[in-house]
This record gives C-alpha cells, sequence and structure tokens, in this order.
C-alpha cells in the first residue's frame, strides 16, 4: 500500500509531541507546590523549555520533506517535490518561540503562575499541582503542533507546484475539528486551531483539491458510539436523519489562529536571522545580556501571511527573516 504522506506526518508529529510529554510530565513530579515558581525559574524550568524547543525543531526538519512527499505522490513521481523550490526551510526558525510571538520561556512559566493562585485560592497543593500539569501539558502540545504546521505552511509557500492547503482531521477529533475536514484555504490563510489541537495541513495541488475527505464522510465512518460521544446524542442522530453536518456544530467556537505576531527570539546577535539582518545593513543592540538582541522586530510566518497575498512579497520577507534560504 503506497505510503500516505499525510498520515506519516501525523503520526511524526504526535509521536514527537508525546515523548516530550511524557519527559515534562516526569520532571513535574519531582517539583512541590511550594517551590513552583522558584524551580521554574531555575533548572526544571530549563529543562523543560529545551525538551519543548528540541520537539519543535524536530517537527520543523521534517516539514519540506513532507510538503515534496506530497507533491510527489500527486504527480506519482518521486522526483517533482522538491523540484524548483523557492528556498530551504530552516527549522531553527520555528524553535524557541509560542505561537503569539512570545519566548517560549514566558509561556512555559504560566503553570507556576496557575499553581500559585490555585493554592492563594484555597486549593490543596495536590489540586494546583495538577491543574499546572494539565496547562503545561496542553502547552507543550499546542506549541509542538503549531511549530509542525507553521513551518509546514512555509514549506507550502516555497513550493511552487502547491496552490491551497487542506485541513487534515484525524481521529479522534472533535465535532468543531470534523465540521472542517477537508476544506481548502490559500496557502498563506492562518490556520484556526483551538487549545491542543492536533489537525494537520496537507498540501493540493491545482489538480487533486477534489479528492479531499468531506466532514460528512468522516461522519459516516465512525462507530455509533463516537458519533455520539463527539457530536452529542441529539446532534449525531439529527445528521444521520440529513441534517447539515455544519448547521449542527459552531465550527469556529473556541478556535483562534496562532496570530500576526513579532518575536525576538532567533534574534540574539549570534542567531542566522542578526546575520542576514546585519548583512542588509540592520542595526544590532549590544544589551546587557550575553549575546544582545536586534533592534528590528522579527516577523512570525503569520505576521509576514497577513501583511501581504504576493507570493513573492511573502517569500522575500520569509528569506528575510531567515525562514528561509
Amino acid at each position: 500500500m503506497p505510503r500516505d504522506p499525510a498520515a506519516a506526518r501525523y503520526r511524526e508529529t504526535t509521536s514527537i509531541s508525546r515523548r516530550v510529554a511524557v519527559e515534562v510530565q516526569r520532571i513535574w513530579r519531582t517539583l512541590t507546590a511550594s517551590r513552583i515558581e522558584i524551580d521554574l525559574e531555575g533548572a526544571a524550568g530549563r529543562r523543560i523549555l529545551d525538551l519543548v524547543v528540541a520537539g519543535q525543531l524536530s517537527v520543523a526538519a521534517g516539514a519540506q520533506r513532507y510538503v515534496a512527499e506530497t507533491v510527489a505522490a500527486s504527480r506519482q513521481t518521486a522526483t517533482a517535490g522538491l523540484a524548483a523550490v523557492a528556498g530551504l526551510l530552516q527549522p531553527r526558525a520555528f524553535a524557541g518561540a509560542a505561537s503569539d510571538g512570545r519566548p517560549l520561556a514566558t509561556l512555559l512559566y504560566v503553570p507556576a503562575i496557575t499553581v500559585a493562585s490555585r493554592r492563594a485560592a484555597g486549593a490543596s497543593d495536590e489540586e494546583a499541582m495538577l491543574a499546572g500539569l494539565f496547562q503545561m501539558t496542553r502547552f507543550v502540545s499546542t506549541q509542538i503542533a503549531d511549530a509542525s504546521r507553521a513551518s509546514t505552511q512555509v514549506a507550502m509557500v516555497a513550493n511552487p507546484a502547491v496552490t491551497m492547503y487542506a485541513r487534515v482531521v484525524n481521529l479522534p477529533a472533535c465535532a468543531r475539528c470534523i465540521v472542517l475536514a477537508g476544506r481548502t484555504y490559500r496557502t498563506d490563510f492562518k490556520f484556526e486551531r483551538h487549545p491542543a489541537c492536533d489537525c494537520e495541513m496537507k498540501s493540493v495541488t491545482e489538480d487533486e483539491w477534489r479528492q479531499m475527505q468531506t466532514p460528512q464522510q468522516i461522519f459516516d465512518g465512525m462507530s455509533p458510539e463516537q458519533q455520539r460521544r463527539v457530536f452529542g446524542v441529539d446532534g449525531s442522530e439529527a445528521i444521520r436523519m440529513g441534517a447539515d453536518i455544519n448547521q449542527v456544530v459552531n465550527a469556529r467556537r473556541g478556535m483562534e489562529s496562532p496570530g500576526d505576531a513579532t518575536t525576538t527570539e532567533g534574534s540574539t546577535v549570534r542567531s542566522y536571522y542578526a546575520h542576514r539582518l546585519r548583512a542588509a545593513g540592520g542595526d544590532i543592540e549590544r544589551g546587557t545580556g550575553r549575546y544582545g538582541t536586534v533592534t528590528t522586530p522579527r516577523l512570525t510566518p503569520e505576521g509576514i501571511f497577513a501583511r501581504t497575498t504576493d507570493r513573492d512579497e511573502q517569500l522575500a520577507l520569509l528569506r528575510r527573516y531567515a525562514y528561509l534560504t
């Protein structure tokens, strides 16, 4: 049976995310509620950060290969996928920043604040730590998945054979994701997701978009128990009786895109972005830290796509901000 690039990409990303989550949970179990803020500012926090950054780097490293394999599969040739790409993806550009552009370390410290707040509100140490762990695990899975999607989207824009992307929904999935299954968007259109969403993107060439699986087809492939769990007893019955699945579910409830943002991550004096900026005559600030930072804000891929729909301009900005070479 031919390899399905989208299924393989999903397995790769979720496997990396789960491995990181397991290691983060192992570290978390060694922490105590009374010292959580100190610990997440110290060695434990650095270990967690290193794990998540490594996960982001790993998923980004496979993005351009995934897009190339998808294009090659659609054209039934092993050489079509990477032919004439507009640039090579730089995986490290997608590691170290949160989806909204802030330093990843600041996001991963939020669970410490959650634990302290829960304790102050009267929760037991165990309850507070469980709340913090739940939040931390959600952050880990979301940030790794977002790095996967962002790098995939940049790889699509860099591949002239790709004209759009489709949302790939993998079961088990929530109703909000299922009703969006198979929808196609411009390659630069923002990807909307809810926290811990593991939906992926599949590059689509001009002649293959009609083959995408629809929400109704996914529903029909679910067992009655799965249908009831995801859509509810009344909702699943209504869909089986012919109701429009899109009317049964409010697909946009709780969905958001990573955002149009800038980031300071990957912007130290010694970073590749700083090297590119210096070559272009940009300003470098030597601050008080070991490396200093650049003074020109670095756009995230989402920020680039929000600013222009012209593909040549997008590629120029992706190169300028060191997502492509």
